[in-house]
């Protein structure tokens, strides 16, 4: 599956929370199921074609076909994801602003789809020079390539909501808006561009997600009501209804069959 890796640099670490590396194991085709997140993933592969329809995406191994980034859009419901080989893969893991700082194009206009083909220079030419680097060099060889083109400049607005939603996850918009002088329409385009949906989606999805937590889980003593309360659910009808529109399952049959992967942080189910 993957093996995920925290960034060395100091600086990425603000941006960036994780890289996932292909590790192979196990048989192929592998197919999983995958589920609404806070932040973007952008997702690098060696010599691979790659189909994308609605909710669903697969990657099969060609030898003929040039290293290609696939990036993910903001996603709402289940993604079915196919591996019909072992692919060569090295995927950047954003934090939920995290993206914006690596492209002079807000995320909302990178990625308006769940998925697509990144081919904004200088990618292409990147992937070429990373894939034909031996395997232990690359994680490196990213980290230097992300580290010359990140800008921080006029981000303010940016590092300011994402570290107010870390703390108050039910903050309010106006309250956002007012304590960074706009107004509220002006402020809920922002947001849009720059987190990829409205602040209403994205608080459901960072309730959903905070929720499923794995730590949340290491104490089987605690009940499950007390969890869905911490994480800002009235009661379970909202629990449901949020699960229900997430991932297509009642709240106790996901949360039966979800596995983790790298630092427990990114879930998914076999199928």
């Amino acid at each position: 599956m993957i093996c995920s890796i925290n960034p060395c640099s100091e600086i990425l670490k603000k941006y960036i929370e994780s890289f996932s590396v292909s590790v192979k194991t196990g048989s192929y085709p592998l197919r999983y199921i995958a589920y609404p997140q806070q932040g973007t993933c952008l997702g690098l592969f060696n010599q691979t074609d790659v189909l994308i329809k609605k909710d669903y995406i697969s990657f099969t191994q060609n030898p003929c076909s040039a290293p290609v980034a696939v990036l993910l859009g903001k996603i709402t419901a289940p993604t079915f994801v196919t591996f019909n080989d072992y692919i060569e893969e090295i995927s950047i893991n954003f934090s939920p602003a995290g993206i914006n700082y690596f492209f002079d194009i807000p995320y909302l206009k990178l990625a308006p789809l769940p998925h697509q083909v990144l081919n904004i220079a200088p990618w292409p030419t990147f992937l070429k020079d990373l894939f034909k680097m031996p395997a232990e060099n690359r994680v490196s060889a990213l980290e230097k390539f992300l580290l010359s083109i990140i800008d921080t400049r006029n981000k303010h607005p940016l590092a300011y909501i994402e570290a107010a939603l870390k703390e108050t996850p039910a903050i309010k918009v106006r309250t956002l808006s007012q304590n960074l002088f706009m107004s509220e329409r002006n402020f809920l385009r922002f947001f849009k561009n720059h987190f990829g949906c409205p602040p209403s989606t994205f608080l459901r999805i960072s309730r959903f997600r905070n929720m499923v937590n794995a730590e949340n889980f290491s104490d089987p003593a605690i009940p499950l009501k007390d969890i869905y309360l911490a994480n800002f659910y009235y009661d379970y009808s909202h629990l449901k209804k949020d699960f229900l529109d997430l991932t297509r399952q009642q709240p106790s049959a996901f949360l039966s069959t979800i596995s983790y992967l790298g630092n427990k942080k990114h879930l998914f189910r076999l199928i």
